[in-house]
């Protein structure tokens, strides 16, 4: 039985024969033309009409992204992403983080999301030591000889309430989480004043409610080069809040 696939080609640029066109080559995986086609700067593409051909495949259609993957996105102390998400009590966040700053001291970093009410916090503390790491959902659970500036896998689950560092080391958390009544940002507290904006990069987070994926976050440059984070479930991008611009890291091959 013969396995369902897309087979993808690669699309060569080659030379600008014209002030506003473009001469496009269509290869195939072995490096033989498939098609050739032009198009206008700044106009749409058009994709090759012919569906392309190999055997033992067949060719599904084709997938265009309207976004350049990157291994990380960086505060720089004033940008931050709100995910336009509340956690509740069956979410479940998983999030791929570094601080690259450590908070003056007396102070903290924070990421997630907070209020007044200490019940409903859903969140992840660095003190300024940065020997050690807090996991808040209410009651704060404290990781010790952790090195805040080194890349961790941060999780918080409010079903099972629970917190873990890096898959490995986990806290029960006796109280009951209700949820929050605001929603979570990445590279700062929303608590409603904004004051634990920081320095740290995010390699991806991934929001879970009642089992379900609700956002799928990885780092990207949109379609005019702006660093961003794009969810993968609402395939929309979350842009700064904040002032300045996220540092970009490396593009992903």
């Amino acid at each position: 039985m013969k396995r369902l696939f897309v087979l993808l080609f690669s699309l060569l640029l080659c030379v600008v024969s014209y002030a506003d066109t473009i001469n496009l080559h269509w290869l195939n995986e072995d490096g033989t033309t498939y098609q050739n086609s032009t198009c206008t700067v700044n106009g749409d593409l058009n994709i090759p009409t012919t569906p392309p051909t190999k055997y033992g495949y067949t060719f599904t259609g084709w997938k265009l992204s309207n976004y350049i993957p990157i291994e990380y996105l960086e505060s720089t102390g004033t940008q931050w992403i709100d995910t336009g998400f509340k956690p509740t009590n069956k979410t479940v966040a998983e999030i791929d983080y570094q601080f690259t700053q450590l908070p003056r001291s007396g102070t903290s970093y924070q990421i997630g999301a907070g209020s007044d009410n200490n019940s409903t916090r859903f969140r992840f503390i660095i003190s300024s030591n940065g020997n050690g790491m807090d996991c808040s959902l209410g009651t704060n659970v404290s990781f010790s000889g952790i090195n805040a500036l080194n890349r961790h896998i941060l999780k918080i689950d409010a079903i099972n309430r629970t917190c873990s560092i890096d898959n490995t080391l986990e806290n029960q958390i006796n109280n009951y989480f209700s949820g929050s009544d605001r929603t979570f940002y990445i590279f700062n507290l929303n608590n409603g004043s904004s004051i634990y904006k920081h320095y740290a990069r995010c390699f991806y987070l991934k929001i879970y409610d009642n089992n379900t994926l609700v956002r799928d976050f990885i780092p990207v440059l949109d379609y005019n080069g702006v660093p961003c984070m794009y969810d993968r479930v609402t395939q929309q991008f979350f842009y700064n809040q904040g002032t300045g611009q996220f540092i970009a890291g490396p593009v992903l091959q």
